[in-house]
């Protein structure tokens, strides 16, 4: 019989030593459960119930199936936590890389990566002297870009120039370093026109 049950992948569930089958002066474990190998893991509890009444010489056996397979469950897990730290410290070592062959570029986007997540909280002016403190900038900045001409009067800029810039405006691009998005600056200038 174990060598046909090895054939078809069978395995014997029993559990302990206690007999399965009960006549007034012998006992013996004549009942077996059986279960394929690939659902073993998964049988739980076995047992026989030697105070339960059957009206019959063999006594009943009981033992719980599990949905799936804690074992194998947890061995998953903890192959995927396994998996997941190699991947963050193979991505990490990569950016590494990444910043060290070209600091300013790859620095300059982590930077302003976190600042942005950040939203409105933080003005443009201060992003920009944390920027400058990271990357110790000891150039300025040429005031015209923010409409300041260097002897200190304003750039004039046409309603023209303005229209022909929000048009020029991609839909649905991530808002610049003020937070303000595309649709934003769009409405702005409807409200005024308006």
């Amino acid at each position: 019989m174990r060598e046909w049950m090895g054939d078809l992948g069978l395995v014997v569930a029993n559990v302990g030593n206690r007999p399965t089958l009960v006549r007034r002066d012998q006992k013996s474990i004549l009942d077996i459960t059986i279960v394929s190998e690939e659902r073993e893991d998964r049988m739980r509890n076995w047992r026989v119930l030697e105070e339960e009444e059957t009206l019959s010489l063999h006594r009943e056996m009981m033992f719980e199936i599990s949905e799936n397979s804690n074992v194998n469950g947890e061995v998953k897990r903890k192959e995927l936590r396994t998996e997941i730290y190699k991947s963050k410290q193979k991505k990490w070592r990569k950016l590494v890389e990444e910043v060290q062959k070209d600091v300013w570029r790859q620095g300059y986007r982590i930077v302003m990566g976190k600042l942005k997540k950040q939203g409105l909280k933080i003005s443009a002016e201060r992003r920009m002297n944390i920027i400058n403190q990271l990357f110790e900038c000891n150039s300025t900045r040429d005031s015209e870009s923010y409409g300041v001409k260097s002897d200190g009067t304003e750039v004039s800029i046409s309603k023209e120039e303005v229209e022909q810039a929000l048009h020029e405006l991609k839909e649905k691009n991530a808002p610049g370093l003020d937070g303000v998005t595309t649709e934003v600056l769009k409405a702005l200038a409807r409200v005024e026109d308006g």
